[in-house]
Protein backbone atom coordinates (compact mmCIF):
# COMPACT_ATOMS: atom_id res chain seq x y z
CA UNK A 1 0.00 0.00 0.00
CA UNK A 2 1.50 3.51 -0.83
CA UNK A 3 1.67 5.76 1.49
CA UNK A 4 -0.08 9.16 1.96
CA UNK A 5 2.50 12.19 1.16
CA UNK A 6 5.73 9.79 0.80
CA UNK A 7 7.90 9.18 -2.38
CA UNK A 8 7.06 6.40 -4.50
CA UNK A 9 8.23 5.05 -7.82
CA UNK A 10 5.03 3.24 -10.53
CA UNK A 11 5.56 2.07 -13.68
CA UNK A 12 2.93 1.86 -16.05
CA UNK A 13 3.17 0.31 -20.21
CA UNK A 14 3.06 2.54 -23.43
CA UNK A 15 1.08 -0.44 -25.68
CA UNK A 16 0.98 -0.67 -29.32
CA UNK A 17 -2.53 -1.45 -30.61
CA UNK A 18 -1.59 -2.12 -33.81
CA UNK A 19 1.16 -4.66 -33.17
CA UNK A 20 -0.14 -5.76 -30.16
CA UNK A 21 2.69 -5.07 -28.62
CA UNK A 22 4.67 -3.28 -26.16
CA UNK A 23 6.05 -0.06 -27.42
CA UNK A 24 9.97 0.61 -26.89
CA UNK A 25 12.06 3.45 -27.00
CA UNK A 26 8.66 5.79 -26.39
CA UNK A 27 9.57 7.56 -23.05
CA UNK A 28 10.62 10.80 -24.82
CA UNK A 29 6.65 10.41 -26.57
CA UNK A 30 4.59 10.64 -23.61
CA UNK A 31 2.55 13.23 -22.04
CA UNK A 32 1.76 12.33 -18.50
CA UNK A 33 -0.64 13.66 -15.99
CA UNK A 34 -1.54 12.83 -12.14
CA UNK A 35 -5.52 12.94 -11.41
CA UNK A 36 -5.01 13.57 -7.64
CA UNK A 37 -8.45 13.54 -5.74
CA UNK A 38 -10.08 14.27 -9.13
CA UNK A 39 -7.59 17.27 -10.12
CA UNK A 40 -5.04 17.43 -12.75
CA UNK A 41 -1.41 18.18 -12.52
CA UNK A 42 1.40 17.47 -14.01
CA UNK A 43 4.01 15.30 -12.12
CA UNK A 44 7.26 16.70 -10.96
CA UNK A 45 9.78 14.08 -12.85
CA UNK A 46 9.69 12.94 -16.60
CA UNK A 47 9.45 8.76 -17.54
CA UNK A 48 12.10 6.31 -17.89
CA UNK A 49 12.06 3.09 -20.14
CA UNK A 50 12.88 0.07 -17.70
CA UNK A 51 14.47 -2.06 -20.02
CA UNK A 52 13.71 -2.53 -24.04
CA UNK A 53 15.01 -6.08 -24.37
CA UNK A 54 13.48 -7.47 -20.83
CA UNK A 55 10.77 -5.31 -20.31
CA UNK A 56 9.55 -4.09 -23.80
CA UNK A 57 7.02 -1.65 -23.33
CA UNK A 58 6.88 -0.54 -19.52
CA UNK A 59 8.21 2.81 -18.21
CA UNK A 60 8.70 4.18 -14.74
CA UNK A 61 7.72 7.48 -13.26
CA UNK A 62 9.35 8.70 -9.69
CA UNK A 63 6.68 10.85 -7.87
CA UNK A 64 7.80 13.02 -5.18
CA UNK A 65 6.22 13.25 -1.59
CA UNK A 66 4.22 16.49 -2.92
CA UNK A 67 2.70 14.45 -6.26
CA UNK A 68 1.51 11.56 -3.76
CA UNK A 69 -0.27 14.06 -1.01
CA UNK A 70 -3.66 12.84 -1.82
CA UNK A 71 -5.87 10.16 -0.73
CA UNK A 72 -6.63 8.78 -4.61
CA UNK A 73 -3.37 9.23 -7.28
CA UNK A 74 -4.37 8.40 -10.92
CA UNK A 75 -1.58 7.85 -13.54
CA UNK A 76 -2.86 8.86 -17.24
CA UNK A 77 -1.75 10.46 -20.11
CA UNK A 78 -0.76 9.84 -24.10
CA UNK A 79 1.81 9.19 -26.62
CA UNK A 80 2.63 10.71 -30.09
CA UNK A 81 3.36 7.54 -31.61
CA UNK A 82 0.50 5.95 -33.63
CA UNK A 83 -1.88 3.61 -32.04
CA UNK A 84 0.39 3.59 -28.81
CA UNK A 85 -1.52 4.14 -25.72
CA UNK A 86 -0.85 4.52 -22.24
CA UNK A 87 -1.79 2.41 -19.35
CA UNK A 88 -1.25 3.73 -16.04
CA UNK A 89 -2.16 2.73 -11.70
CA UNK A 90 -4.39 3.97 -9.77
CA UNK A 91 -3.02 4.32 -6.45
CA UNK A 92 -5.45 4.93 -3.48
CA UNK A 93 -3.35 5.90 -0.17
CA UNK A 94 -3.73 4.62 3.47
CA UNK A 95 -5.31 8.46 3.56
CA UNK A 96 -1.90 9.55 6.09
CA UNK A 97 -2.73 6.80 8.91
CA UNK A 98 0.26 4.47 9.03
CA UNK A 99 3.49 5.80 10.26
CA UNK A 100 6.41 6.91 7.34
CA UNK A 101 9.34 5.68 9.57
CA UNK A 102 10.40 2.44 9.07
CA UNK A 103 9.45 -0.59 11.68
CA UNK A 104 11.68 -0.52 14.76
CA UNK A 105 13.18 2.88 14.00
CA UNK A 106 11.80 5.94 15.83
CA UNK A 107 7.93 6.80 14.90
CA UNK A 108 7.60 3.19 13.42
CA UNK A 109 5.76 0.34 14.02
CA UNK A 110 7.47 -2.53 16.36
CA UNK A 111 7.67 -5.72 15.13
CA UNK A 112 8.32 -9.37 16.50
CA UNK A 113 11.62 -10.66 17.31
CA UNK A 114 14.31 -10.26 19.01
CA UNK A 115 16.19 -7.25 17.90
CA UNK A 116 16.48 -4.04 18.87
CA UNK A 117 13.09 -2.32 19.16
CA UNK A 118 11.70 -5.46 18.53
CA UNK A 119 9.11 -7.41 21.14
CA UNK A 120 9.50 -10.92 21.82
CA UNK A 121 5.79 -12.47 22.80
CA UNK A 122 5.59 -16.11 24.24
CA UNK A 123 2.44 -17.95 25.53
CA UNK A 124 0.87 -14.89 24.80
CA UNK A 125 2.83 -12.99 26.81
CA UNK A 126 5.93 -10.55 26.13
CA UNK A 127 9.02 -10.72 28.03
CA UNK A 128 10.21 -6.93 29.01
CA UNK A 129 13.68 -6.56 29.76
CA UNK A 130 13.75 -2.64 31.24
CA UNK A 131 11.28 0.10 32.35
CA UNK A 132 13.07 4.03 31.72
CA UNK A 133 16.67 1.86 31.77
CA UNK A 134 16.14 0.06 35.00
CA UNK A 135 15.89 -3.71 34.54
CA UNK A 136 12.91 -5.62 36.04
CA UNK A 137 13.00 -9.20 36.44
CA UNK A 138 9.33 -11.34 35.43
CA UNK A 139 9.06 -14.70 36.90
CA UNK A 140 5.43 -17.30 38.43
CA UNK A 141 3.22 -13.91 37.99
CA UNK A 142 4.66 -10.54 37.78
CA UNK A 143 7.48 -9.94 40.28
CA UNK A 144 8.58 -6.27 39.58
CA UNK A 145 11.96 -5.24 41.45
CA UNK A 146 10.93 -3.03 44.49
CA UNK A 147 13.05 -0.01 43.51
CA UNK A 148 11.17 3.84 43.12
CA UNK A 149 12.55 6.52 41.62
CA UNK A 150 16.38 6.15 42.89
CA UNK A 151 15.73 4.05 45.83
CA UNK A 152 17.69 1.33 46.56
CA UNK A 153 15.74 -0.16 49.42
CA UNK A 154 12.52 -2.63 48.91
CA UNK A 155 9.43 -1.34 49.93
CA UNK A 156 7.16 -3.49 51.53
CA UNK A 157 3.55 -4.25 49.70
CA UNK A 158 0.97 -6.14 51.99
CA UNK A 159 -1.79 -8.61 49.99
CA UNK A 160 -4.65 -5.09 50.17
CA UNK A 161 -1.60 -2.92 48.51
CA UNK A 162 -0.56 -0.93 51.25
CA UNK A 163 2.66 -0.17 51.50
CA UNK A 164 4.71 -0.03 55.15
CA UNK A 165 6.74 2.48 55.44
CA UNK A 166 9.39 1.70 57.96
CA UNK A 167 11.66 4.07 58.05
CA UNK A 168 12.22 7.89 56.92
CA UNK A 169 15.66 8.94 55.89
CA UNK A 170 17.05 6.37 58.61
CA UNK A 171 14.80 7.37 61.50
CA UNK A 172 11.99 4.70 62.74
CA UNK A 173 8.67 5.56 61.25
CA UNK A 174 6.39 5.31 64.42
CA UNK A 175 3.25 5.47 62.31
CA UNK A 176 -0.23 4.46 64.01
CA UNK A 177 -1.81 1.87 62.13
CA UNK A 178 -4.22 3.53 59.27
CA UNK A 179 -3.52 6.61 59.72
CA UNK A 180 -0.79 9.16 57.84
CA UNK A 181 0.66 12.37 59.35
CA UNK A 182 3.61 13.76 61.43
CA UNK A 183 5.97 11.96 63.62
CA UNK A 184 6.74 15.59 65.55
CA UNK A 185 9.14 14.22 67.58
CA UNK A 186 11.11 13.18 64.08
CA UNK A 187 11.27 17.04 62.22
CA UNK A 188 14.73 16.39 61.82
CA UNK A 189 16.39 20.16 62.40
CA UNK A 190 13.89 22.70 61.09
CA UNK A 191 15.15 25.91 59.86
CA UNK A 192 12.48 28.00 60.55
CA UNK A 193 9.80 28.01 63.58
CA UNK A 194 6.95 25.67 63.03
CA UNK A 195 3.98 27.51 62.61
CA UNK A 196 0.78 25.51 64.67
CA UNK A 197 -1.83 28.37 63.65
CA UNK A 198 -4.94 26.79 63.34
CA UNK A 199 -4.02 23.80 64.92
CA UNK A 200 -6.02 22.47 68.10
CA UNK A 201 -3.47 20.97 70.63
CA UNK A 202 -5.99 18.67 72.96
CA UNK A 203 -6.20 20.48 76.44
CA UNK A 204 -4.63 16.80 77.73
CA UNK A 205 -1.85 16.99 75.86
CA UNK A 206 1.37 17.23 78.60
CA UNK A 207 4.60 18.95 77.55
CA UNK A 208 7.19 16.66 78.92
CA UNK A 209 10.29 20.00 79.04
CA UNK A 210 10.76 22.38 77.55
CA UNK A 211 14.35 24.48 76.54
CA UNK A 212 13.42 28.53 76.24
CA UNK A 213 11.63 30.92 77.46
CA UNK A 214 7.42 30.15 76.82
CA UNK A 215 5.50 32.94 76.31
CA UNK A 216 1.59 32.89 77.26
CA UNK A 217 -0.95 35.17 76.17
CA UNK A 218 -2.42 36.21 79.71
CA UNK A 219 -5.60 37.98 77.46
CA UNK A 220 -7.84 35.42 78.25
CA UNK A 221 -11.41 34.91 78.46
CA UNK A 222 -13.24 33.42 81.56
CA UNK A 223 -16.08 31.09 81.16
CA UNK A 224 -18.61 30.70 83.06
CA UNK A 225 -18.16 30.52 86.70
CA UNK A 226 -19.86 27.24 88.13
CA UNK A 227 -21.09 26.64 92.17
CA UNK A 228 -17.71 25.62 93.60
CA UNK A 229 -19.22 23.50 97.04
CA UNK A 230 -18.91 20.17 95.82
CA UNK A 231 -15.76 20.66 94.06
CA UNK A 232 -12.92 19.00 95.52
CA UNK A 233 -9.33 21.58 95.66
CA UNK A 234 -7.62 19.27 93.69
CA UNK A 235 -9.98 19.66 91.03
CA UNK A 236 -9.89 23.21 90.93
CA UNK A 237 -9.33 24.80 87.51
CA UNK A 238 -7.57 28.39 86.86
CA UNK A 239 -11.21 29.87 85.33
CA UNK A 240 -12.74 28.91 88.97
CA UNK A 241 -9.95 30.65 90.30
CA UNK A 242 -10.38 33.39 88.56
CA UNK A 243 -13.86 33.51 89.59
CA UNK A 244 -13.05 33.68 93.12
CA UNK A 245 -10.61 36.50 93.13
CA UNK A 246 -12.94 38.58 91.39
CA UNK A 247 -15.45 37.90 93.84
CA UNK A 248 -13.13 38.25 96.95
CA UNK A 249 -11.72 41.68 95.16
CA UNK A 250 -15.38 42.73 94.69
CA UNK A 251 -16.44 41.77 98.21
CA UNK A 252 -19.11 39.73 97.26
CA UNK A 253 -20.40 37.94 100.22
CA UNK A 254 -23.89 37.55 102.02
CA UNK A 255 -24.52 36.92 105.13
CA UNK A 256 -27.53 34.60 104.83
CA UNK A 257 -27.35 34.23 108.70
CA UNK A 258 -24.90 35.49 112.31
CA UNK A 259 -22.55 32.10 111.47
CA UNK A 260 -22.33 31.57 107.07
CA UNK A 261 -21.39 33.47 104.86
CA UNK A 262 -21.80 33.21 100.93
CA UNK A 263 -19.30 34.28 98.41
CA UNK A 264 -20.88 34.92 94.89
CA UNK A 265 -19.75 36.25 91.54
CA UNK A 266 -20.18 39.89 91.39
CA UNK A 267 -22.08 40.13 87.66
CA UNK A 268 -24.15 37.25 87.79
CA UNK A 269 -24.54 36.37 91.36
CA UNK A 270 -23.46 32.83 91.09
CA UNK A 271 -22.59 30.81 94.21
CA UNK A 272 -19.47 30.09 94.66
CA UNK A 273 -18.72 29.17 98.33
CA UNK A 274 -20.75 28.89 101.52
CA UNK A 275 -18.44 29.18 104.58
CA UNK A 276 -19.12 29.12 108.21
CA UNK A 277 -18.84 32.15 110.27
CA UNK A 278 -16.95 32.29 113.88
CA UNK A 279 -18.69 36.11 115.19
CA UNK A 280 -17.47 35.22 118.90
CA UNK A 281 -14.30 35.59 118.87
CA UNK A 282 -11.50 38.20 117.22
CA UNK A 283 -8.91 37.78 114.88
CA UNK A 284 -6.29 40.35 112.78
CA UNK A 285 -8.91 40.60 110.29
CA UNK A 286 -12.12 41.63 112.02
CA UNK A 287 -14.76 40.05 114.56
CA UNK A 288 -16.23 37.99 111.89
CA UNK A 289 -13.68 35.25 110.09
CA UNK A 290 -14.90 31.79 108.34
CA UNK A 291 -13.82 28.88 110.46
CA UNK A 292 -14.77 26.36 107.73
CA UNK A 293 -16.55 25.63 103.97
CA UNK A 294 -19.48 23.68 103.15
Amino acid sequence: MALKNQAITVEYYAWNTSTNSGQTADAGNHTLKLIQDGTEAAPTNSPAEVNSTTCPGLYKLALTAGDMNFNVVTLAGKSSTANVVIIGPQIVTERGVLPSAAPNASGGFLTVGTGSGQLTPSAGGVDVQTIKGQTITCSAGVTVAPFLGNATAALSVDASGRVDLGRILGAASAGVAGYVGLDWSHINAPTTAVNLSGTTISTSQVVASVTAAVNINLAQTLNAARALDGIADTALTINDVGHCAIAAAAGQEDASSGTSMVVKTPSTGTVLRNFTVNTAGTNPFGSSYPVSRT
